[in-house]
This record gives C-alpha cells, structure tokens and sequence, in this order.
C-alpha cells in the first residue's frame, strides 16, 4: 500500500477521494509502530513535491466499487463478489450487495496491531448498515458511503 499522485488526468471520471489515516493507540510517537497515512486521490502535486511522490499505481478494477473493495482486502473483486455492482460496476445507493462483513480489510489487521483507524471520504463498498466501514475495522468515519453523481435507481432497504 503506499500514496499516490499523478500528473495524469481523472480518467474515466473516476475520482479517487478516499483517504483513511491509522495512528498507534499507545504511543504515537513510538518508531516500533508509525502512524499510516493511505491518501487515494487526484491532485497531489503539492504533497508530493515536498514529500514522497509514487508516479504509478495500479489497482484491480478502473471504477470506484471493486477499486475500493480491492484496496481494503487486497483481493481481486471477482474473489469478493465485487466484480460488478448494479449495472455499471459501482455500486448505487440502496443495492442489497457490498463487502462483505466477513472480509478481512487493512483496517482489521490494523486493528490486531493495536492502532485507532479512520476514513475519510467516499467509502463506495456498500452503503447498507452490514457494509459500512465500521463493520470493516474502522473506528469512525466521516464521508459519504456512495458517489455524490449517482442517482437513486436501486430500492433502499
């Protein structure tokens, strides 16, 4: 796992906002266990010219659901069922499917280690209680659980 940023354009209108940051519950400060900062998204020029920059990333799927799903667990979506949501690869709001409860996410593993775990932004696995990232090893969250630009085609349930 590692940030990202690149001069390329969003392709696809695919929009990577999602960010989740980790820091040690016992000390923050100590070198044995460094906080963690996973930034996914466009437009990180100036983060990158006064830190670390990563020009190439590539991830198992090109649009927001499975991308996302991959990048928590470290599967292929087709392994967790997240190959295709609805009918255009992401899921919409309301659908009956997400990442399962019973998948193991970075924040999990995070977790055993001892560290408080966040995230920030679009979540995009699901947005039915089951789904959500507080089911998934995160401690809180504070974003959207689905893209602002879809409409409501699926029946809530």
């Amino acid at each position: 796992m590692g940030g990202v940023s690149s001069t390329r354009g969003d392709r696809a209108g695919v929009r990577k906002e999602i960010g989740f940051a980790s820091q040690n519950r016992q000390n923050m400060m100590s070198a044995a266990k460094p906080n963690l900062i996973l930034i996914n998204c466009d437009d990180l020029d100036r983060m990158a010219a006064e830190q670390m920059r990563f020009t190439d990333f590539y991830m198992a799927a090109s649009c927001c659901s499975p991308s996302r799903a991959a990048m928590m667990t470290g599967c292929y979506p087709r392994r967790i069922g997240l190959e295709a949501g609805y009918d255009v690869g992401a899921l919409r709001p309301g659908e009956t499917i997400g990442l399962s409860p019973d998948e193991i996410t970075v924040a999990d593993l995070l977790k055993q280690q001892g560290y408080a775990t966040k995230i920030i932004g679009k979540w995009h696995c699901g947005d039915q209680p089951p789904f959500l990232p507080t089911r998934h090893g995160f401690d809180s969250y504070y974003g959207i659980p689905y893209s602002n630009d879809v409409g409501m085609d699926a029946t809530p349930t």
